[in-house]
């Protein structure tokens, strides 16, 4: 998401451009806002994005009418496991927030 003013500079030039803005922003401090916010999004069944401490050139840190997990400021890093081996045997790609 840019800085409000550089959304103005882009729209003056463009328009006709869809701006994709999330409709909700939860600016994570604790492990429990990243639990909140998922619980509202079922509740609500809004689509739910994360964004770190950049952009995503894929576009998948925003989306319309989204909640919005900014982690950036996450006291304790996210951490990403590849190929976690669950007690079942199935494997997958885990996220662990806060440490």
């Amino acid at each position: 998401m840019q800085a409000p003013e550089c959304l103005r500079t882009q729209c003056s030039f463009l328009p006709h451009a869809k701006l994709e803005l999330p409709s909700y922003v939860i600016h994570v401090q604790s492990v429990q806002d990243v639990q909140a916010g998922i619980l509202f999004a079922r509740k609500f069944d809004i689509q739910t994005v994360v964004k770190s401490t950049g952009h995503d050139f894929n576009g998948r840190s925003t989306a319309s009418n989204a909640l919005l997990l900014w982690t950036q400021t996450l006291p304790n890093p996210l951490e990403v496991i590849q190929g976690y081996e669950s007690s079942c045997g199935d494997t997958y790609d885990v996220v662990i927030v806060g440490g």
